[in-house]
């Protein structure tokens, strides 16, 4: 394939320059202010159509397979920016540009203008019912209800107590390495401030399959982010399939990463977020997977969510495991599995953490 040199200061792009390098941090000069400081600022804050890859980076160290006109020579592809058809080679001070290349879609961040927040990403997989993509930024968000406070409640007589705001007893570190969560003024937090290099997400010692779970939790009073920066966790049951934490509190960000979402596939049916720094409550009836005896999945798992009390999934089903940017499948596991609190590196709080057994086969 044969590309053309140009200067960056007379190359336009229907995606801007910056908007790539503030989403994904790819620096096209060794680094993202000097970057910065050579892409054309006015140009750098076009909204990208969904479906349309903006950007496909290329890790720095990488060679691309391309020849410069006039020059022969392989072309260090710092990053790749694409908008269409047409692509874009950043290497140091200069841009190679070809009109005609096709590359396959890839996750690309989607901003605002002005916006150093990401709100969707266009070049996803296409969900099953057609409309949307995973993370779709043209999604509509759901609608704001606002709830009078958190549902408080007790555990009642049958529940088994994962949390009682004393005891890390039963919850255990996912991962080798990582820290415990911290107990403090009766709730347990993510260890965003203890340094650790992996994921300090945890797991009840308890398994369940079909269960009511209650769970109470709190972003920080004082957002420092936005969009998934901020107040971001999860709750995944059976250590699978989760429901979305996050501070949705005038806060946007795609439709089905909100606080209570199915992540990656639904939306909450309100936005019942209350403000940063008070404390909110999950409901949740869960509905395990069925699988036969050959690993063959038989019914899939479903959810119904309570947030603040306002019903925000109905037996919704899950496609399959939670992902980031795709859409996984079922595998077979086992009848039970634990619950699993996600560490997302913001300091959320949970609280009052217990789970009924159900057996939901028996309702007959």
């Amino acid at each position: 394939m044969t590309i053309t040199r140009n200067r960056k200061d007379s190359v336009t792009f229907r995606v801007g320059m910056m908007a790539f390098l503030a989403g994904l941090g790819v620096s096209a000069c060794g680094n993202a202010d000097d970057a910065a400081e050579t892409a054309p600022v006015e140009d750098s804050t076009q909204a990208v159509p969904s479906g349309t890859p903006a950007v496909a980076p290329t890790k720095a160290e990488k060679t691309a397979d391309l020849d410069v006109a006039g020059g022969g020579a392989p072309v260090e592809s710092h990053a790749v920016a694409q908008a269409g058809s047409q692509f874009a080679v950043i290497n140091g001070p200069e841009i190679f540009v070809a009109a005609e290349a096709q590359f396959p879609d890839s996750p690309s961040a989607v901003q605002r203008p002005n916006s150093e927040f990401t709100i969707g990403y266009s070049g996803t997989p296409t969900l099953p019912d057609g409309k949307w993509r995973v993370h779709d930024p043209e999604r509509p968000r759901p609608e704001v209800v606002e709830p009078q406070g958190g549902v408080f409640v007790p555990p009642p007589s049958d529940a088994v107590v994962l949390f009682d705001g004393t005891s890390f007893d039963g919850f255990r570190t996912a991962n080798d390495g990582a820290p415990d969560w911290v107990v403090e003024n009766g709730s347990l937090r993510v260890p965003s401030d203890i340094p650790h290099t992996v994921s300090a997400d945890i797991i009840s010692n308890r398994e369940f399959g079909d269960a009511q779970y209650h769970i109470e939790w709190r972003s920080p009073q004082e957002p420092v982010s936005g969009s998934q920066g901020r107040g971001n966790s999860g709750i995944f049951l059976m250590g699978r399939y989760e429901v979305q934490v996050l501070d949705s509190y005038q806060n946007e960000t795609y439709a089905d990463g909100q606080a209570s979402a199915i992540y990656g596939w639904k939306p909450p049916l309100n936005n019942a977020t209350l403000p940063p720094g008070e404390w909110q409550s999950y409901d949740i009836v869960f509905e395990a997977p069925r699988f036969d005896e050959a690993g063959e999945l038989l019914s899939p798992a479903f959810v119904t969510v309570f947030h603040n009390g306002i019903l925000t999934q109905y037996r919704q089903n899950f496609l399959g495991s939670s992902g980031y940017q795709n859409i996984l499948p079922y595998e077979a596991h086992p009848p039970q599995g634990p619950l699993r609190l996600q560490d997302h590196g913001n300091p959320v709080e949970y609280r009052n953490i217990w789970v009924r057994e159900l057996d939901l086969d028996s309702n007959d």
